[in-house]
């Protein structure tokens, strides 16, 4: 596994952390590579690198603020969003905003009017509100509940949704929810400190470091639903064994009920491959290789970021990198993802 993972470094990525955890107990933290390439003279990565996980904040931060807040009655899984965020398409569930199937699109460039020169044009408060009043003037792209549709939109209403029943901002609940109980760093917009792996430069945007790396979070101000989060790969790790610890009945932070309901990787209705909040695998062509079996869930970042959680043997293996360092363009992550949860399993001497 580390040949592999030393050899990635260059091809695939300038640098990674990775951070697997089993029942609970840390079996690998290590690092690899640098954190920036060329021009931008990176230093070497270590196990604190803190990296952009970019979709990894839908699985991360708001996936579990809405299991904590269902658990307490403050979120209506199965009623309409609109309670909570006014505008929405009146059949728009919670819950379908979580299974990704409330028929909204995939995503649109809202940044294009909300920034200039790479720089925000409105305060965060009036970005939101102008950016609201565009995702409910959506023309849908599918009926709510009629197909499963992965779409950054749906979490950014989630986000919002979430500030409405938490009754704060995403990052404070996150950190008080969250964060704080499980020791974590992690956090949304932690600015150019040393120790930020960077991601790109490009559209008129500065190197970002620090800076959430996608358009649409950062014209909002860097805190949303469906990206901004910056973590260290055992950061990642470590909610993940909380969840699974939930299920077993060990957590003092998640409901075992509720969590159990979020996790159940076995439940969703052919041919969709989501649960709420999380992905599961695709048969014979997972990004977790072919010993996370059915039952396990997990989500992918666009950064070059990987979480996957595996119930049976109470397994979490996480990847973060900047992989999109110094552009996007390099796509060589796809064809590693699985190779590299395959050693994993091997190096852990796992069975299928």
């Amino acid at each position: 596994m580390r040949h592999l993972l030393g050899a990635a470094c260059g091809p695939i990525f300038p640098g990674c952390s990775v951070a697997v955890i089993q029942a609970g107990e840390p079996r690998f933290v290590e690092a690899f590579g640098v954190t920036a390439t060329g021009a931008f003279a990176g230093t070497p990565a270590t196990p604190d690198t803190v990296y952009d996980v970019a979709s990894l904040t839908k699985a991360l931060v708001t996936t579990p603020l809405a299991l904590q807040l269902a658990t307490e009655g403050r979120l209506a899984l199965d009623g309409p969003a609109h309670r909570y965020l006014s505008g929405l398409d009146r059949r728009v569930t919670v819950d379908q905003l979580l299974r990704h199937t409330a028929g909204f699109a995939a995503w649109r460039p809202y940044y294009l009017e909300l920034l200039q020169d790479g720089r925000p044009l409105l305060r965060p408060i009036d970005a939101r509100a102008r950016v609201r009043a565009r995702l409910s003037a959506e023309p849908p792209a599918a009926e709510p509940g009629a197909r499963e549709l992965y779409s950054d939109l749906g979490f950014l209403a989630l986000g919002w949704v979430l500030e409405a029943a938490g009754g704060a901002p995403l990052d404070r609940l996150f950190a008080d929810r969250v964060a704080a109980p499980l020791g974590l760093a992690a956090r949304f917009s932690p600015g150019p400190v040393p120790g930020v792996a960077p991601t790109e430069a490009y559209a008129g945007r500065p190197l970002a470091r620090g800076v959430v790396h996608d358009d649409n979070a950062f014209a909002l101000g860097g805190v949303e639903g469906h990206a901004g989060l910056f973590a260290t790969a055992l950061d990642a790790a470590r909610v993940g064994a909380e969840l699974l610890a939930a299920r077993h009945d060990r957590s003092t932070v998640f409901d075992p009920h509720t969590t159990r309901a979020f996790t159940d990787a076995t439940r969703p209705p052919l041919p969709r491959t989501r649960i709420p909040g999380f992905d599961t695998p695709t048969p014979g062509a997972s990004s977790a290789g072919s010993t996370f079996g059915r039952e396990a869930f997990g989500h992918l970042g666009f950064t070059g970021c990987s979480w996957w959680c595996d119930p049976r043997r109470e397994l979490v293996v996480t990847l973060l990198s900047n992989r999109v360092h110094p552009t996007r363009a390099n796509e060589a992550i796809r064809a590693f993802r699985p190779r590299f949860h395959d050693a994993v399993a091997a190096a852990l001497a796992l069975d299928a």
